[in-house]
């Protein structure tokens, strides 16, 4: 019997998903050249600087912004109605360029943030009691990613002057941001029941809750940030996100994103990989590749492109995403690990050997880079190389059980069935429908002389999936060995049913025929065989000669 390949695409998670109502988008069009560009970072110069769903101002305002926030431009510029717009990360937005008149934004740079930490420092030092400075330095800490700093300043903040919504909104922000997300829960809670509620703080108190896994809190948080801003479409992505098991409400939720927010490239981005996990690979093509006219920098977008391309046999267009996100991310694992499967599948097998040995030295956690090693030595004859990668393919993931459902392969192959047996057990226990572990199980029982256990574990295979061939042919042989011939030929008669092309079952079959003294029959099996097998038994020309010498029919 044949060792199979289950070879492990490496694939990065969905990030956020998204929801879908029917809105009007508001009428856009592209601005005139700006002195401003995608992708530079600003720092805010107004006081409670708005954040509106839309590029208009008419649409929600989902917060505002303290003066000195750092943001970055990530699409635009929109002129709506002479004013210019643009959409920022770290608010999800759309900001005007000026607001009242006076510029909402200045460059940044890191050492404007130095000279407001000593800033106010300095206040601080004037009058300890100053709520504003401790706010302010922690918001420049924050912006630095320190925070530790920030966290303690904003204690301090909120120490003095307990009833100011703007220090509770900034240390939930932290603690979300370092992880934290029983202390940013605290915070953000605070902040939604206060009249300075907003859609952002509900969505950040969503993001929360589902880090700890409190689904429904999360559900209900994001359907109130929705009453509230009802047009801002990455809280809907989030929403979407808590459907893991309704592939139609993620789906419309992410497309109601799209809808809202048709520059924001997270709604294409998880509708490409839900449909890529779902096998619609075609659907998928057209979202990776409008997340990267949106979003040419999106590593994530090349990699998973990269899987779509090479599920659809275009291996050299998957080969230059995959190079893309190595231009990108020099050290990103998975595109070597990619890379190596695409190399392997045409063929050079030594170099694809190079590539994983790579995702390794990258990242010595990724297990599927061990996994697929463990193809690789094994199709090499190196067999104790082949177990230890499938090994520590298994310490790094202990739930990835086709890595132990091949080692338990080998270990047959080897005629080490007890150790076989408990792989495929341990197999069967993280995924207990895995038929082909209870098929070879049973194959391993019956090499033992446990026919008995190897028949049920056939049985429990067909009850799970009864067009599963191989079970029935493994049966079959089982049942020849209990000497049951009769039940084994409807076993073997039922397996040609559902594969005609698989030849061990003629051969199976014709030894039935010949025990039985139909030789005529016999004969057709056996040459039946041949003409399927790719690589027939020698053993099988010579029961065809030893029958035809009987019947007096002249070998050919």
């Amino acid at each position: 019997m044949l060792f199979v390949k289950r070879w492990k695409m490496c694939q990065p998670l969905a990030v956020c998903a998204m929801f879908v109502l029917s809105m009007t988008m508001w009428a856009v069009t592209k601005a005139a050249p700006s002195t401003w560009s995608v992708g530079q970072k600003i720092i805010v110069q107004i006081v409670d600087l708005p954040v509106y769903a839309q590029a208009n101002e008419n649409s929600s305002v989902i917060t505002r912004l303290p003066q000195q926030t750092v943001l970055e431009l990530i699409y635009g510029p929109e002129q709506v109605e002479g004013e210019t717009w643009w959409y920022v990360k770290n608010g999800y937005g759309w900001i005007q360029e000026k607001h009242n008149r006076n510029p909402s934004f200045i460059a940044f740079t890191p050492q404007q943030l130095d000279t407001l930490i000593q800033a106010a420092t300095r206040m601080i030092k004037e009058n300890p009691q100053d709520a504003n400075a401790y706010f302010k330095r922690a918001l420049a800490y924050f912006n630095q990613q320190r925070y530790d700093e920030a966290l303690a300043d904003l204690t301090h903040a909120i120490e003095i002057e307990p009833d100011k919504m703007q220090f509770y909104m900034l240390r939930g922000k932290v603690y979300l941001d370092s992880e934290d997300y029983t202390h940013a829960i605290g915070d953000l809670g605070v902040v939604v029941s206060s009249p300075l509620s907003d859609a952002t703080h509900w969505n950040r108190l969503g993001i929360a809750y589902d880090k700890l896994g409190k689904s429904q809190n999360a559900i209900d948080s994001y359907l109130q940030g929705i009453e509230l801003a009802p047009d801002w479409g990455l809280i809907y992505s989030n929403l979407g996100n808590m459907y893991d098991n309704d592939f139609a409400m993620r789906e419309h939720y992410y497309q109601k994103a799209i809808q809202v927010a048709p520059y924001e490239e997270n709604g294409y981005y998880n509708l490409a990989q839900d449909y890529r996990k779902s096998g619609y690979m075609q659907a998928a093509l057209p979202l990776y590749s409008r997340v990267l006219e949106l979003n040419p920098n999106n590593a994530d977008a090349y990699l998973n492109r990269g899987v779509v391309y090479s599920q659809l046999g275009q291996r050299d267009l998957a080969r230059q995403d995959y190079l893309r996100v190595i231009d990108l991310q020099p050290d990103n694992a998975l595109a070597y690990c990619n890379l190596g499967i695409d190399t392997y599948n045409d063929g050079d097998i030594f170099s694809a050997q190079d590539y994983f040995e790579q995702s390794i030295q990258m990242n010595p956690n990724l297990y599927c880079a061990y996994y697929n090693m463990g193809i690789i030595y094994y199709e090499l004859y190196q067999v104790d190389e082949a177990i230890a990668s499938y090994t520590k393919s298994i310490e790094t993931n202990p739930d990835y059980y086709p890595a132990i459902y091949n080692r338990g392969r080998v270990y047959y192959d080897q005629y080490d069935f007890e150790r076989a047996i408990e792989d495929f057990t341990q197999a069967l226990r993280v995924n207990p429908y895995f038929t082909r572990a209870l098929v070879w199980r049973g194959n391993a029982y019956d090499q033992l002389g446990e026919t008995d256990k190897a028949i049920a574990d056939y049985d429990k295979t067909l009850t799970i999936d009864p067009t599963e061939y191989f079970a029935y042919y493994n049966r079959a042989i089982a049942y020849v060995h209990l000497g049951e011939d009769d039940k084994a030929r409807a076993d073997y008669e039922q397996t040609i049913a559902l594969n005609p092309m698989y030849a061990n079952a003629y051969w199976g079959l014709a030894g039935i025929y010949e025990r039985e003294g139909d030789l005529a029959q016999a004969l057709e099996n056996y040459k039946r065989y041949l003409s399927l097998s790719t690589n027939p038994d020698p053993v099988v020309k010579y029961l065809i000669e030893q029958i035809e010498k009987k019947l007096g029919t002249p070998t050919a």
